[in-house]
């Protein structure tokens, strides 16, 4: 409850206190997250509808470019057996689909070492075995039989056996020109199903058989950053590729895609803040955003206890520019997965900063006397509900009759 002291009227009429009821600390969150939300889905709508297309109209991504220079870095990485496809148009794991084709690789590299004698009975997939030549263990490939280099390579693998389930006799080399590299034969048990048509693996298989996935995705990975250094190339359709400059290509196309979804989520934000805290508060004859009509709300002064003006309803809505950014990295995800938010480092920087806003805005909610948000002491207002302000607006006017009625009197 609130009370105030009209000083204003107290030399007429005496002290007249007005009793004030703030909604409570519930329905102020549901009003906080009410406006947020409806941003939001203005911004959403916006960047889907309007904003996005126009942009791609006016600045579009060479993608045909990026697309034939994938698949020349593929087919480097295919021509030199650092990566693997099933068939050309195979179902999971088609060529020219690096996801799905390191999922395959990944595959063949654990077949490697958990079927060294070439058993094929428990696999759907009859390349998961150990191959003669050695060929399913890419990383070995690259670094002893393309660069020549053995001990960056026995250096990894150990530095990557975190968990213990290889075996390594580091800087040794068997006879068949492989590395001498086991698997512990303890894991046999539980691994060998992992491919199997009617057996699966427990949950200690699976436990298994994800940490040697990302023993291998870590040394593939440092494999791939080796290439990036020294390059690796390949004659494709009588032309010879650079691994590096095909990396470029793509990396410079998906830089200007990412710079322009950026670009445009912060247009489809501004405006959708402005249409919900400038414009329909404008509109408004009570100064009203959306959802305080829905939820019959008003914002008034907290030192006067009257009515915003036109003015200060619009400066109470520039505080929201800041207070809802929260959402404006996840107006990308029409366009990416959350696995490439951090192509756009400036969104998630600005949605990190909006969520510190509103879990201090929460806190300030909590300990607050009169149920206020930062946005409300920035103001300095408070919200009521309508029928409280129906309430002062009768008792200024019973003020003013009696003065009016003094004064002719």
């Amino acid at each position: 409850m609130y009370s105030i002291d009209k000083e204003n009227i107290e030399k007429q009429s005496g002290d007249v206190e007005v009793l004030i009821h703030p909604i409570s600390k519930w329905k102020r969150f549901l009003f906080y997250l009410g406006d947020m939300m409806l941003a939001f889905m203005v911004a959403v709508l916006l960047m889907n509808v309007a904003v996005m297309p126009l942009a791609t109209v006016i600045a579009p991504t060479n993608s045909k470019a990026s697309y034939e220079a994938e698949k020349n870095r593929d087919d480097i990485l295919y021509n030199h057996n650092l990566l693997f496809y099933h068939t050309e148009k195979d179902a999971i794991y088609p060529k020219y689909d690096f996801d799905s084709d390191l999922v395959y690789t990944t595959n063949r590299f654990i077949g490697h070492y958990l079927f060294p004698d070439g058993d094929t009975s428990y696999i759907i997939y009859q390349t998961y075995t150990r191959l003669e030549d050695g060929l399913n263990e890419v990383v070995w490939t690259y670094f002893h039989k393309i660069i020549n280099d053995d001990i960056t390579y026995f250096n990894l693998f150990e530095h990557y056996n975190r968990d213990g389930y290889f075996v390594i006799n580091k800087n040794v080399v068997t006879s068949g020109d492989l590395p001498d590299i086991v698997l512990d034969p303890s894991l046999y048990d539980e691994l060998r199903y992992f491919n199997s048509p009617t057996d699966e693996m427990g949950s200690l298989g699976k436990k298994y058989y994800s940490s040697i996935r990302n023993t291998f995705l870590s040394l593939y990975g440092e494999m791939i950053e080796t290439i990036k250094k020294n390059d690796l190339t390949s004659e494709i359709d009588g032309i010879e590729y650079s691994f590096v400059s095909c990396t470029k290509i793509m990396n410079s196309i998906s830089e200007h895609y990412y710079t322009r979804l950026t670009i445009c989520c912060v247009i489809s934000y501004l405006l959708a803040w402005a249409i919900v805290h400038i414009v329909y508060p404008l509109i408004s004859k009570v100064n009203h955003t959306p959802i305080m009509s829905i939820m019959k709300v008003e914002r008034i002064g907290i030192n006067n206890l009257k009515e915003l003006s036109k003015g200060e309803a619009l400066l109470s809505g520039v505080y929201f520019l800041f207070f809802d950014l929260v959402f404006i990295a996840f107006l990308t995800l029409s366009y990416i997965t959350i696995d490439y938010l951090a192509h756009i480092s400036v969104l998630v920087t600005l949605s990190v900063f909006g969520l510190a806003v509103l879990l201090i805005d929460l806190v300030v909610l909590l300990v607050s006397k009169f149920n206020r948000c930062l946005s409300d002491f920035m103001s300095k207002t408070v919200l009521v509900p309508t029928e409280e302000m129906d309430n002062i607006i009768k008792v200024q006017e019973e003020l003013k009759e009696e003065r009016n009625m003094k004064y002719h009197g």
